[in-house]
């Protein structure tokens, strides 16, 4: 469930993705005056991301991008995110990656009149599927901030990871009023064509979600994949207080607590092996 600060978090999100640049600049300039924090992080280093954040929204869905998974699930339920997945053209040039990243710190120092100095990124982890890119800010006035965005390449997936683990994560951004199922997956378009996405943004504003599990055959290689990926991300949800209130499909076997704990262990050292591949 999400609790009353959770609540409160996520509709000042709703008004940060509908904000001017009036907005956005006076919420940046008083992020440094709250007080206060959770387990989570502390409320002026999380609020001044969260302004980072959906400036860099605005400027996506100004270049027809559109923002997917996780961060559309917290921006409904106040709870904390990751990262923001962006979903860009199958046959999109390489070189385009620092075009948006350049760009995107060109459109958020103008939008909250920052040093362009103080902001720089890093593009890494390249993989058959994109790259990711972190947008880091550091000024005297405020902790370090780091955005990790995942550039996802539309149309290429691996079979073991062809959905996500939740409904909720299905979800899509293509602007500041509009939220729908991803229209790039055949497969999630056809799981969840008989639902509706304003029930499931009820459920994502009270911290539920239904869990979505693959049902293709898969091989013995990709069984295991896909149990390691499912269970992974699942732990992570759970985490967080989030509540299942179905199962859409059948689940992988689960793991026991030292075999989840030795698996998680290993995606970390994974995550941050990857990561320290850098694209120059």
């Amino acid at each position: 469930m999400s609790s009353l600060e959770e609540k409160s978090i996520a509709t000042l999100r709703a008004s940060l993705l509908r904000a001017n640049s009036h907005k956005l600049c006076s919420t940046w300039n008083l992020a440094t005056d709250v007080k206060g924090g959770n387990e989570h992080g502390v409320f002026d280093h999380t609020l001044s991301r969260d302004v980072i954040a959906y400036t860099a929204c605005r400027f996506l869905f100004m270049r027809n991008l559109r923002v997917f998974g996780g961060f559309v699930r917290s921006h409904y339920s106040g709870k904390p995110w990751n990262d923001i997945d962006i979903m860009l053209a199958s046959d999109a040039n390489p070189g385009e990656d620092y075009k948006l990243m350049g760009t995107l710190i060109d459109f958020v120092t103008m939008m909250l009149c920052l040093p362009k100095h103080c902001m720089s990124f890093v593009i890494h982890s390249p993989g058959p599927y994109g790259k990711s890119a972190d947008l880091k800010i550091r000024l005297e006035d405020r902790d370090d901030i780091v955005i990790k965005f995942d550039l996802v390449r539309k149309g290429v997936r691996n079979i073991a990871t062809a959905i996500p683990v939740s409904v909720g994560s299905c979800l899509e951004m293509v602007s500041t009023t509009h939220v729908r199922f991803r229209q790039d997956n055949q497969t999630i378009l056809r799981r969840v064509n008989h639902l509706d996405v304003t029930d499931i943004v009820e459920l994502l504003q009270n911290g539920q979600d239904i869990k979505l599990c693959l049902n293709t055959p898969l091989s013995s290689s990709q069984k295991q994949q896909y149990r390691n990926y499912y269970w992974c991300k699942i732990t992570k949800m759970t985490s967080l207080q989030w509540e299942f209130v179905n199962i859409d499909g059948s689940e992988p076997p689960a793991f026991t607590e030292e075999e989840l704990y030795k698996l998680m262990r290993e995606f970390t050292r994974k995550k941050v092996q990857q990561a320290s591949v850098v694209v120059e």
